[in-house]
């Protein structure tokens, strides 16, 4: 086990039956859950991973990106990416939606490479004034939007609250590369590469996403 990870055993299991593969051979055995104190990435979803918006809340609280990735042995690993840095675009996908403008809201999440001169495991900050990301490798609809209960234990809320939780799922055959940043788009045309309006932005230490991983990415705004 690498410096700086953490095993613990639990049970995993995924509801939604485009899980119930997986959920056929992990649920009967403990898996191994590497936690690395690494920052990476967001998400949230119907067919969500079971007890990953609770650990985000019982870790880190409200506001915060965090990734699960599932590899194809069965292993788990979780990180926390940090925290979203809203860009200059936000404001004007808001207007509009403000105005009453028939445009699609927060919808889409793109993952990137980055630039090649950055260093993977440092790369710059974030600024405001971003509106794409430098190298997009793969786009996704958010599989499930959803309220999230205010006490601190990340569940689901059947009325409104001020936390939403953006659940994102790139799968096996999806973003198969040294992930280093991710934009959270809006508006016009946002299922299109490099396009719609950037409302949030991140960069992280990289991590890689083999062929055959499936990646969830959590993105959890409190208002």
């Amino acid at each position: 086990m690498p410096e700086g990870q953490v095993n613990l055993t639990r049970p995993s299991r995924w509801a939604g039956k485009q899980e119930r593969r997986m959920r056929g051979s992990l649920s009967s055995t403990g898996t191994r859950l590497v936690v690395s104190p690494l920052t990476i990435m967001n998400v949230c979803r119907a067919q969500r991973p079971t007890g990953f918006s609770e650990w985000v809340a019982r870790n880190f609280g409200g506001g915060v990106v965090a990734g699960e990735m599932v590899f194809p042995d069965g292993r788990i690993e979780r990180r926390r990416i940090g925290h979203n840095v809203i860009v200059n675009d936000a404001s004007l996908l808001i207007a509009q939606l403000c105005k009453g403008e028939d445009v699609p809201g927060f919808t889409h999440l793109a993952v990137g490479v980055g630039d090649p001169t950055w260093d993977k495991f440092d790369p710059p900050p974030e600024t405001p004034d971003t509106s794409r990301l430098v190298s997009e490798v793969a786009r996704v609809q958010a599989d499930d939007v959803y309220f999230v209960k205010e006490d601190g234990s990340g569940a689901p809320s059947e009325s409104r609250t001020r936390i939403v939780d953006f659940l994102f799922t790139f799968t096996e055959a999806q973003a198969n590369s040294p992930l280093v940043e991710q934009g959270l788009f809006g508006g016009t045309n946002a299922s299109l590469p490099n396009s719609g309006t950037m409302v949030n932005y991140r960069t992280h230490s990289v991590w890689n996403k083999p062929v055959g991983a499936r990646l969830s990415l959590l993105w959890r705004f409190t208002f």
